[in-house]
């Protein structure tokens, strides 16, 4: 493994680097006993990685008590895709931020960013991602759409903070719209046996952002959103209790784009978990996210935001796929999974097409 923050792995050193700031994160510590290190998640080749810190130590009464600190790095790159650098910081900026504004019951307490080696130090939260909850071989489906009232009106909260924080700035509606056709660049190169599906989901969606953009990119709604809202980064804890993490793409843009990654996402995870019942179970949870976050009938206009934002996003997740992994390099280099990935997209794109344009 060759990447300079790899001494985050190294359990003598980061014994020594908690052990003194021990009091600064928990200022009843006294002294740290032990900490063991567990590799949550790699990403792209240590890119980008995050690690659980175990620590014990003991309190000013003599108790020993346990923490869970986790570590998310990022590493410098030479590729210019995805674009992540600058990523770990901005989600502990955000957590900051947040905090700042009253919100800091709803996200983990942020403890340090180590700008040597580009880490941020969180503390865990106890609890389940939903996207647990979907995966679970006991899968419940009344335990899972429970908490989905609670957990879109805590991200309400978040939108209803209109001030623009100094870490969100940059011209985002630039980065959708050419972000649009810059996936289509990387599917091009990366996965050619599907650019000309590729394509028409495009040029759909630039249609539809053309005749209203005013409506998708109104700056008067702007608001902090999460940016990356999905199941994997919903915690439910105990009695109910949500956590949100992975504040990396945060930023002040239309609030409705939220919305249309958690439903987007969902869909997908209850399509690849629960095949036979996934578009009942996507229609259930649009239905109870609707309720909870309008409080009344949605209006047209802000369906038609979010049936936009939910399209794009696919297309994301479909340039993600195609990119990790780089294996196709003909027209006739086929892979099921991303077909079927199309083959979901230019669904949503005919209903696009139907209901707007």
């Amino acid at each position: 493994m060759r990447q300079p923050n790899k001494v985050l792995f190294n359990q003598k050193w980061a014994k020594n680097f908690v052990a003194k700031r021990l009091k600064k994160y928990w200022p009843n510590a006294k002294k740290i006993i032990s900490l063991e290190i567990r590799v949550i998640k790699v990403f792209l080749g240590y890119l980008r990685f995050t690690l659980r810190y175990r620590v014990l130590f003991e309190d000013n009464l003599g108790k020993i008590k346990e923490k869970n600190i986790i570590v998310k790095a990022e590493r410098e790159k030479k590729i210019k895709w995805p674009p992540r650098i600058g990523r770990v910081e901005r989600d502990f900026l955000a957590a900051k931020f947040l905090t700042k504004n009253g919100l800091g019951s709803i996200l983990p307490h942020p403890l340090e960013f180590y700008k040597p080696l580009r880490a941020y130090l969180y503390e865990e939260v106890a609890g389940e991602t939903l996207k647990n909850f979907i995966q679970n071989k006991n899968w419940r489906s009344d335990i899972f759409f429970k908490n989905i009232p609670a957990t879109t009106r805590a991200l309400k909260k978040i939108h209803a903070i209109k001030k623009k924080p100094a870490y969100a700035d940059g011209d985002h509606k630039k980065a959708v719209l050419d972000g649009i056709r810059g996936w289509l660049e990387i599917i091009s190169k990366y996965y050619p046996a599907g650019f000309d599906r590729a394509e028409m989901i495009v040029l759909t969606l630039e249609k539809i952002q053309k005749k209203y953009h005013d409506l998708l990119f109104d700056r008067k709604k702007y608001s902090i959103t999460h940016g990356d809202f999905q199941n994997d980064n919903v915690i439910i804890g105990p009695k109910g209790k949500v956590n949100f993490i992975d504040f990396a793409d945060s930023k002040f843009f239309n609030p409705l784009d939220d919305l249309a990654s958690f439903l987007i996402q969902a869909e997908l995870h209850f399509k690849y978990e629960r095949p036979k019942t996934y578009r009942q179970l996507a229609e259930k949870l649009k239905k109870i996210t609707y309720a909870a976050y309008f409080g009344k009938k949605i209006k047209p206009q802000d369906e038609l935001q979010i049936d936009f934002f939910a399209a794009k996003d696919v297309l994301r997740i479909i340039t993600f796929v195609s990119f990790t992994q780089r294996t196709w390099k003909t027209i006739h280099d086929h892979s099921k999974m991303m077909d079927e990935l199309l083959t979901f997209t230019e669904n949503k794109i005919k209903n696009l097409e139907k209901k707007y344009l």
